[in-house]
């Protein structure tokens, strides 16, 4: 006896070339979905970050009854600064009394590489954006008409800050950018 061959055993080459295209469909559907909630998701990070920050600025505030800086604190000039270096968060620095710190953990991780404020070396400390950006401190100088303000940016995705001056001080981000207020006046 031999044994019989069907002729329905497998699957045609149109069943195939359908089932390969539905699943090029979803993925052309989920993919974009997927790269927008990701994308979400390092903006409430990098929120998160920054407010934790401010917080520890408020703290130390508090506590010594100047705001942190990488030099003596004026208040008269306007200030932008990359959030790198700023020992006052980890030790006593300034010599502050009232000083009861650290106000910060030693850092963050990213890839192996664990990331801290307190370092001199742009290329490798620096509390960064999801992003891989360091962030930026923010001083608008006090004077008769401004109360002074303090403020936490990042550029966003693209990395640039495209905020004008003048929102600058006024705590509001344009474009891309994430703004966390640590306080209006000081």
């Amino acid at each position: 006896m031999q044994p019989r061959f069907s002729r329905r055993a497998g699957f045609s080459m149109i069943e195939i070339v359908a089932a390969v295209g539905i699943l090029v469909l979803l993925a052309g559907v989920l993919i974009p979905a997927v790269g927008s909630q990701m994308q979400k998701s390092r903006v409430a990070r990098a929120k998160t970050d920054m407010t934790t920050v401010a917080q520890a600025f408020n703290s130390y505030f508090v506590d010594t009854g100047v705001w942190p800086s990488n030099a003596t604190f004026v208040q008269s000039a306007n200030v932008q600064d990359d959030f790198v270096g700023f020992p006052c968060f980890y030790n006593n620095s300034h010599a502050h009394s009232g000083w009861s710190g650290p106000y910060l953990s030693n850092g963050v991780r990213i890839s192996n590489t664990v990331m801290n404020v307190a370092t001199a070396d742009p290329a490798q400390g620096g509390l960064r954006d999801p992003w891989g950006n360091v962030f930026r401190v923010i001083y608008v100088a006090k004077t008769t008409s401004n109360p002074g303000a303090l403020f936490l940016f990042s550029g966003g995705p693209n990395g640039v800050i495209n905020t004008s001056n003048t929102n600058l001080a006024r705590g509001i981000a344009t474009s891309d950018d994430i703004a966390v207020i640590v306080t209006r006046s000081y």
